[in-house]
């Protein structure tokens, strides 16, 4: 696009969409690749919302056709895994909800058509027991 005197670069769709998924996931997309920092200001535990932040994260990806790295914004953890607090709750409803969403990013993650990538500088703790690890 022209400017009165130069030109101006307002970049992809991708660019200049909000990096903000939630106020747990960061998303920035440059050259294909998909950046993504989750922070939920603890210990980033999968609950329910954090897995629909991170489903989000894969649809933007894909429709950006990007690759995805996913990247904690915490030192020292990646993920504590599932919130056990909802377990102790003794919630069956919200536990299914949590321990269904799980899974379903776990294989979403595996059928992806590019790459994922976890760096993770710290603990990252499975979703449970029988998730895949991804």
């Amino acid at each position: 696009m022209t400017g009165l005197h130069h030109a101006v670069n307002l970049g992809s769709a991708a660019e200049r969409r909000s990096p903000n998924i939630s106020n747990r996931v960061t998303y920035r997309c440059e050259a294909g690749v998909a950046r993504n920092m989750i922070d939920d200001g603890k210990v980033n535990v999968m609950t329910p919302e954090m897995l629909h932040d991170l489903d989000a994260v894969l649809d933007r990806a894909q429709s950006d056709n990007a690759t995805v790295v996913l990247r904690s914004a915490r030192a020292g953890i990646f993920s504590a895994g599932f919130d056990l607090k909802i377990f102790a709750a003794n919630d069956p409803k919200r536990s299914l909800e949590m321990v269904r969403s799980g899974a379903e990013l776990a294989l979403r993650l595996m059928a992806l058509p590019h790459p994922t990538v976890g760096i993770m500088e710290g603990h990252a703790f499975r979703w449970a027991r029988s998730a895949p690890r991804v």
